[in-house]
């Protein structure tokens, strides 16, 4: 794999290196090297995410205390490292040639190396501004002999050439490669010549062999035939990487050569090893041959961006060279340097290329005002209009002035006709100046302020300001007005909002202060409310875009700059980002958001670990409770959320059975509506909350129902709502928060309580059966014996000696007791059996006998047999609460389902009959009227207010309808709960559905609520474009279509839709309703862009970023490589404006004249 880096490197004769690799991969020893963390470095480095700016022409700076002359050195340019190398050559030996080969460095400027690979035995030396590749690819013809505790050889002998090379012939062969010979390590090559004083490359190690014996170097330095050192270790290998040798810190080339007078990169750092040591500098200043100074570190790397040295700011570049004697551009902000010193200059006048700056407290170079200049007084002639509404000033010799005047003490302007410059904007010899509107006198010291109406995703009304200073010209840049600190972009607008400067995007407040470092939120004022959103700078305002650590936390942000609020997958793994800060060990509400008046909105709880990754399945959370969370469709993805009960559940997750506690349901009152509220999890959501400028406003949430919810610091939780407009807030008896000028009453409603944990380490019964469950929250099926156990409702039941639960009369240890069929004992309630009612004992469960019993104020008379009766066969009697029960024919009163008068009724244990209720009943649910108490038979039951109906349905047995069913001849849903899909989408096994007002399927037609759909003859909604009665929709996946006017982008075109998602062809209309302003479509129903005539037969510009009218205010544009010219804005519908291109007429722009034609287009006008 190839890496490229690059580097702005000034001229500097060293050698420089750049090792791609980690200090683990080269055996580096930073301990040995004597390393220390960030935390310990006196100057730590800059940021790498840096911009910087040189001015890149030559610069004469005039300092106001020295008067010299400074010219910028022309290699302070940024430019790439070239390709081209000039190369030295180090000696690179084979096992099989004599000679020395020089090897080619590869032309990149970098590449990864790994441990593994062979590397160069060449290194080149780069003068100027090269930078050199520590790896290049490098073929060894013979790897066969290796180091190694090798055969003592003897009985052969020594011989010499002519040439006076050696050779070792044994049994009558000339011996090759490494050999122990009489206990003494040589080498010989290919040929069989003896190495002597030079380097051979042998299975990846460098070794050197001594100059007069040819033996084997250890523990010692020793250079080659070209001059290259290495140090040998006691194995003979050459050492590489960073290495320690007597006390002094120095490095070696993968092939063993010594860095020297060279620049290494190592993991992005650079170190500097001196020329005749090698030792690595550091701690201290120091220069190179070309007058360059660096700083080198404690650790010995170089220190680059800004930086501050025994108190002085100074600025080093990316290749570490201090800037000196020169404007550096940090971000968006120019600096001076003294040419000396390099400290930054401040507090003073500097005169550069004949400007004078004044650099502030802090550094930051502001351009000095200019004054008028003064010109001799014209007086005593006279002002004439021509019959286009020109004005000429003629003297009183007769002469028409031209160009800059003093007439009278006024400076006015006449252009080369002698036209009068009045009422606006005029460029003259390349300087923006605005003219007063009557007398044409040139403004200074001058705020100029104008707005455009405009309606798209921005405030519809924009607001730019302009100031042109003390010499009438438009300040561009840094500019002090004032005590205020103003960034003028390149049109000359403050800045309160984001800026682009070479490709970054900047972040500025309202008032046109650079945001640093900080969170800001730019709210903008659109046609439907405020437009909100965050953004988050670093220390130079540069908005941060992916993924940053900010005070020990990691955010991620957008590619627009906007904080991330949701799930973000990366690597396979769900990670939950709220306002771009990534929560980790987090229990507590899913919160999106909603950018339209900055609120969140909650859609249940989520947990998350400790690297901020979605807890799934059954997982243990940071309170170290066990809980479920199951994979729910949200915002077109599966996200795990907490599985929630309201009522003890067995659940069967992965094939095991486990049991969860109910969450707490509260009641409360709000404007006299009645609600319920599941209490989710006692979560503290102010550290999570929504970020604004107040801390109250923190912690209002939203719920995916509109619902607005305020959490205090004692965690007492609210529901609430926004108040109108002139509420008299001393009649409001709820609590009033204030944010943004709204205020919102809240009602408290209770402290969060507990959600739904996975029981664990207990025994419950669970369908007859008894289940022990683990710390795991698993269940397994337990027997029990001749012993009572409880379910998680608290019935109790009994295991006899088989254990299996009874059912009906038991005698155990001499009570009488009664278990119904599922196995539950009766307490405090009456039991019919076999026709008779008896009662048994609330604590004990035992059958009372020969007893008087008052229950719910009637008393009752219980014989010896247990039989409870009354003397008022068959009638109704009503309790001293008002509730009813019924005695039957037989005297005793009636309990369970009994049939009255052709009526079914229920009453509950103790004889009270039910009314208003919905009951189980034998795995079904019923429901009984209020009013008389029948039991609801094909019917309908309504509950809620107004605002909120549900219903349910009773079927032809009376019990609850729950699916799908055909009712008065209208196909309809109930979902799991019972209630019936009402005005709303649903997706019912593989589709999905959308049920009208009155609960009946949509099929074969468009119908919604504020989303709109298209649903075949079977119901199912279809997506994309769809035609129903010769009209063309589009139908948006997944949501469906919008109810008003508005625009889409579909496959790279942008079309205009109508109500319903109708297609509108050939169309001129306002999108005002989403703030998109007066648009066009063709026969196509595509928006039309570029310059259009409209029907008042005047030529407008259509956006194509914004597809609408543009009002530009009397400016020159141009599009398509055609020239025009816009004058001021009127209205093109009732909601929008826009600038009519000028026509057929004759204009001066910059000094020159312009013809523009009847399509608007202005040609300059040749002499």
């Amino acid at each position: 794999m190839e890496k490229k880096v690059y580097f702005k490197l000034h001229k500097v004769k060293k050698q420089w290196v750049t090792i791609a690799v980690t200090g683990l991969a080269l055996g580096l020893s930073f301990a040995n090297l004597g390393y220390v963390s960030a935390a310990e470095q006196t100057h730590p480095t800059s940021e790498p995410t840096v911009e910087n700016s040189i001015q890149e022409n030559a610069i004469d700076v005039v300092s106001s205390s020295t008067n010299e002359v400074i010219t910028k050195p022309e290699e302070n340019k940024s430019f790439d490292a070239p390709n081209t190398r000039e190369n030295i050559t180090e000696a690179t030996s084979t096992e099989s040639d004599l000679s020395t080969t020089e090897a080619t460095v590869p032309e990149t400027s970098t590449s990864e190396i790994n441990s593994q690979q062979a590397f160069r035995s060449e290194v080149s030396t780069v003068t100027s501004s090269e930078v050199v590749s520590s790896e290049t690819s490098h073929s060894e013809t013979n790897t066969a002999h290796e180091v190694e505790e090798s055969p003592v050889i003897s009985g052969g002998h020594y011989t010499s050439d002519d040439q006076g090379s050696w050779y070792y012939i044994k049994d009558g062969k000339a011996l090759t490669g490494m050999q122990n010979i009489d206990n003494v390590n040589v080498y010989f090559d290919a040929d069989g010549k003896q190495v002597k004083g030079d380097t051979r490359h042998v299975n990846g190690s460098t070794y050197h062999f001594e100059k007069d014996s040819g033996q084997l170097t250890r523990n010692a330095f020793a250079s080659d035939k070209n001059g290259n050192w290495y140090y040998l270790g006691h194995d003979g290998k050459a050492l590489t990487g960073s290495q320690v040798i007597d006390n002094i810190p120095l490095y070696f080339y993968p092939n063993g050569v010594q860095a020297k007078d060279a620049f290494v990169v190592l993991d992005g750092n650079s170190y500097y090893f001196q020329k005749d040591t090698g030792q690595l500098v550091r701690d201290r200043f120091w220069s190179d041959d070309d007058g360059n100074w660096y700083y080198s570190d404690k650790e010995g790397k170089l220190l680059t961006g800004e930086q501050t040295i025994d108190g002085f700011d100074m600025y080093f570049y990316p290749d570490g060279v201090q800037a000196k004697g020169e404007i550096v551009t940090i971000g968006i902000e120019p600096y001076y340097f003294d040419k000396d010193s390099g400290h930054k200059v401040i507090n003073t006048d500097i005169t550069i290329n004949g400007k004078t700056y004044h650099a502030e407290a802090n550094g930051l170079l502001i351009e000095t005002e200019q004054k008028l200049p003064q010109r001799p007084l014209v007086s005593g002639g006279h002002f004439q209009e021509d019959s286009s509404g020109n004005w000429y000033y003629y003297t009183a010799t007769g002469e028409k002035l031209k160009g800059w005047q003093n007439v009278d003490g006024v400076t006015l302007y006449f252009d080369k006709e002698g036209r009068q410059a009045k009422n606006g904007e005029r460029i003259i010899d390349g300087s923006h100046y605005y003219f007063s509107h009557y007398s044409g006198a040139v403004k200074t010291n001058y705020w100029h302020t104008w707005s455009i109406e405009i309606r798209r995703q921005e405030p519809f009304a924009k607001t730019y300001n302009e100031y042109y200073g003390s010499d009438g010209r438009r300040y561009y840049g840094w500019h002090r007005v004032g005590d205020q600190l103003y960034y003028f972009d390149y049109k000359g607008r403050v800045e309160n909002d984001l800026t682009i400067f070479k490709g970054q995007n900047y972040l500025f407040d309202n008032h046109g202060k650079l945001v640093k470092d900080a969170f800001y939120i730019q709210s903008l004022r659109v046609f439907v409310g405020t437009l909100n959103t965050s953004y988050r700078s670093n220390k130079f305002g540069q908005v941060l875009t992916g993924e940053h650590h900010i005070n020990g936390d990691d955010y991620y942000f957008s590619n627009s700059g906007s904080p991330v609020t949701g799930i973000v997958n990366k690597g396979g793994k769900d990670y939950y980002y709220f306002e771009g800060k990534l929560l980790k060990n987090y229990l507590g509400p899913l919160l999106g958001r909603q950018e339209l008046d900055y609120d969140a909105y909650y859609s249940g709880i989520v947990g998350t670990d400790k690297d901020g990754i979605l807890l799934t399945g059954v997982s243990t959370a940071n309170n170290g409770k066990l809980y479920y969370f199951e994979n729910i469709y949200f915002d077109n993805s599966n996200i795990p959320k907490m599985f929630t009960v309201t009522t003890p559940t067995w659940k069967t997750i992965d094939d095991k059975l486990y049991h969860l506690e109910p969450s707490i349901n509260r009641t409360y009152k709000n404007g006299g509506r009645s609600y319920t509220h599941t209490v989710r999890e006692e979560v503290d959501i102010i550290d999570h909350g929504v970020r604004t400028k107040t801390d109250k406003i923190k912690r209002i949430i939203r719920d995916n129902y509109s619902n607005l919810y305020y959490l205090d610091e004692n965690n007492d939780f609210y529901i609430g709502h926004l108040l109108p407009e002139n509420t008299d807030l001393t009649k409001i008896e709820e609590t009033v928060i204030q944010s943004d000028n709204k205020f919102y009453a809240f009602n408290r409603t209770s402290s969060l309580s507990e959600t739904s944990p996975l029981t664990v380490s207990k025994t419950l019964v669970y369908n007859k059966k008894a289940y022990l469950i683990d710390d795991k929250g698993v269940a397994t099926e337990t027997k029990l014996t001749n012993r009572f156990e409880h379910d998680d409702a608290w019935n109790w039941y009994y295991f006899d000696n088989e254990g299996k639960a009874v059912t009906g009369l038991h005698s155990i240890d001499n009570v009488t007791l009664y278990f119904d069929k599922e196995g539950k004992q009766a307490k405090g309630r009456l039991v019919e059996i076999d026709g008779q009612t008896h009662y048994f004992d609330r604590d004990s469960g035992a059958m009372w006998t020969n007893r008087t019993l008052e229950l719910n104020g009637i008393r009752y008379i219980i014989d010896q047999n247990g039989y409870v009766t009354m003397n008022k066969p068959g009638q109704f009697i009503q309790d001293k609460d008002g509730d009813w029960a019924y005695i039957k024919e037989n005297g005793q009163v009636a309990t369970g389902l009994q049939i009255i008068n052709h009526q079914k009724y229920y009453f509950d244990p103790t004889g009270k009959q039910a009314k208003g209720k919905r009951l189980l009943l034998d795995g079904k649910y019923y429901f009984f009227d209020e009013d008389t108490g029948a039991m609801f038979v094909n019917k309908f039951h309504e509950t809620g207010d107004y605002f909120s109906k549900k219903y349910t349905y009773f079927g032809e047995d009376g019990s609850q309808i729950f699916g799908w069913a055909t009712i008065d001849g209208k196909r309809v849903y109930f979902k799991e709960d019972g209630y019936q899909v009402r005005n709303d989408r649903h997706k019912i096994g593989d589709f999905d559905y959308f049920f009208k007002k009155d609960g009946s399927m949509l099929s074969n037609d468009i119908d919604g609520n504020y989303k709109y759909y298209y649903a075949d003859k079977d119901g199912h909604l279809q997506f994309g474009w769809v035609t129903h009665n010769n009209e063309t929709y589009y139908i948006s996946p997944p949501w469906g279509a919008e109810n008003r006017t508005y625009l889409k982008t579909i496959n790279e075109k942008t079309y205009l839709f109508g109500p319903k998602g109708r297609l509108l062809r050939n169309t001129a209309t306002d999108t005002s309703t989403s703030w998109n302003g007066f648009c066009i479509s063709d026969e196509n129903g595509v928006v039309k862009t570029g310059v259009i005539r409209l029907e008042d037969n005047r030529l407008y510009y259509f956006n194509p970023e914004i597809y609408m009218t543009t009002p530009f205010s009397g400016e020159w544009a141009e599009f398509d490589g055609k020239l025009y010219h816009f004058e001021m804005p009127i209205s093109v519908s009732p909601y929008s404006k826009g600038s009519p291109i000028t026509t057929n007429t004759t204009l001066e722009k910059d000094g020159k004249t312009y013809i523009i034609d009847e399509n608007g287009v202005a040609t300059e006008k040749k002499d």
